[in-house]
C-alpha cells in the first residue's frame, strides 16, 4: 500500500517579509515593482522563479529564494524599497519549510484547517497564510501531484510534521 503522503524537510533558504507601509497602497492602481518584476497584488497569488514572491496579505509578501542568501537578496531589492514605502525583514533563521506530497495530501491538509484545498480552489501557484493544527503556517501549492510547501516557525516544525504524519497514518 502506498503512503497517503510523504513529508520531507526542505533545505534552508532565504525568506524575507516585505511590507508596504503606504496608507494608500490598497487604492493605488500601480503595482509594487521589485527588481523589475510586478509583484502579485491579489492575496493568495504567487510569482514563481529563482526568487518567489507570495502575496500573503494585502500589501504583504514573503520572498523566498534558494539561489540567493538573505543579504544578497536584500541588496538586490534595496533600491526599490524607499520610493514605494516598503520594508524588508529577514525571517530566514526563524522559519523552516517542508514538503507534503502524495495522493491524499489535499485531504490531510484540509482535515487540519478550514481551507478548501481542492484543485479548483487551490491550484498550483496558490498560497495561503492559515493555521494548521492551530499553528500559523504559509501553504503553497507547487504542482498538481499534489505537492505543497509548508513554511512555519522553526519551533513548531517538528510538532506540525508529527501531527501530519499521525493524521496520514489514520487515513
Amino acid at each position: 500500500m502506498d503512503d497517503p503522503i510523504g513529508i520531507r524537510a526542505l533545505p534552508a533558504r532565504s525568506v524575507l517579509r516585505l511590507l508596504s507601509w503606504s496608507s494608500q497602497r490598497e487604492s493605488r492602481a500601480t503595482p509594487v515593482m521589485l527588481a523589475g518584476r510586478a509583484l502579485p497584488a491579489q492575496v493568495g497569488m504567487t510569482l514563481q522563479g529563482d526568487v518567489a514572491f507570495l502575496c500573503i496579505a494585502p500589501a504583504e509578501w514573503l520572498i523566498v529564494s534558494s539561489a540567493l542568501d538573505a543579504r544578497q537578496l536584500q541588496d538586490e531589492l534595496e533600491a526599490d524599497l524607499t520610493s514605494q514605502h516598503l520594508v524588508l525583514a529577514d525571517l530566514s533563521d526563524g522559519l523552516a519549510s517542508f514538503e507534503v506530497v502524495g495522493p491524499q495530501a489535499r485531504e490531510i491538509l484540509a482535515d487540519s484547517c478550514c481551507l478548501d484545498f481542492g484543485p479548483a480552489n487551490f491550484p498550483p501557484g496558490r498560497c495561503a497564510r492559515t493555521r494548521l493544527a492551530q499553528i500559523p503556517v504559509v501553504v503553497t501549492a507547487i504542482d498538481a501531484a499534489p505537492r505543497f510547501e509548508l513554511t512555519v516557525a522553526r519551533s513548531y516544525a517538528g510538532y506540525l510534521r508529527a501531527y501530519l504524519k499521525d493524521i496520514a497514518a489514520r487515513s
